[in-house]
C-alpha cells in the first residue's frame, strides 16, 4: 500500500523482508538504495543482520567485511549485538631490552582482547598497535594503544593504558578499558 504512494520506503520493506528471510544477497542490494546521509541507521542494521548471518568458517570474510563497515558506521554496535572487532594486532616495544619480558605478555593481552570483543584477525581494514613501554621502577607496561583505519587513512584513536602485571585481574581491567575505549570513544 505504502510502496506506490513512497517509492522511497520500498527498500526498507525489502531489508525487512531480507532479514526475516535471511536473504544475504537481497540485505546487500538494500544497502547501495539506502541515503547513506538520512537512513544511515537502516544501513548500520543491514551491516548487522549481514554479519549475524555469516556463520562459518567459509562465511568468515563475508562477516568480518560486515562487522568492519558497522564499526566505520557506528562503534557501539557491535558490542551490543555480540559481534567482534576484526583488527590486526601489531605490537611494539620502546627498547630492545623491554622485548623479552613484553613478549610473554603478547598471548595472555590477545586471549583477554578476544573475550572482550577485538579479534586478531590478518588482513583487516583495523590496525590495533599496542606499544608496549616498560615502567620503571614500579614494574609492569603503559600501553600506548591506537586503532588505524586503513579504509580512511586515519588513526580512530589512541590512548595508554596501564597494565601493572599480568594477573588476571589487571589483564581484565587493560582489555575492559580498551575496549570501552574502541567501542565508545568517537
Amino acid at each position: 500500500f505504502e510502496s506506490p504512494r513512497i517509492p522511497p520506503a520500498a527498500n526498507s520493506y525489502d531489508a525487512e523482508i531480507g532479514s526475516l528471510f535471511k536473504d544475504r544477497e537481497l540485505l546487500r542490494q538494500t544497502i547501495d538504495a539506502f541515503d547513506p546521509m538520512w537512513e544511515r541507521d537502516m544501513i548500520a542494521d543491514t551491516y548487522t543482520e549481514l554479519a549475524l548471518l555469516a556463520k562459518g568458517a567459509r562465511r568468515s570474510n563475508e562477516r568480518q567485511d560486515a562487522a568492519e563497515r558497522l564499526y566505520a558506521l557506528n562503534r557501539g554496535g557491535l558490542r551490543q549485538k555480540g559481534i567482534t572487532l576484526p583488527v590486526h594486532l601489531r605490537f611494539e616495544f620502546n627498547t630492545e631490552e623491554a622485548a623479552a619480558p613484553a613478549a610473554r605478555a603478547i598471548k595472555p593481552i590477545v586471549r583477554f582482547l578476544k573475550k572482550a570483543g577485538i579479534q586478531d584477525t590478518n588482513p583487516a581494514r583495523f590496525t590495533l598497535s599496542l606499544e608496549l613501554r616498560e615502567r620503571k621502577p614500579e614494574g609492569g607496561w603503559n600501553i600506548r594503544c591506537e586503532l588505524y583505519d586503513a579504509g580512511r587513512g586515519t588513526s580512530s584513536w589512541q590512548r595508554p593504558i596501564p597494565l601493572p602485571c599480568l594477573s588476571a585481574r589487571d589483564l581484565s581491567a587493560f582489555a575492559r578499558t580498551l575496549a570501552d575505549t574502541a567501542f565508545t570513544v568517537k
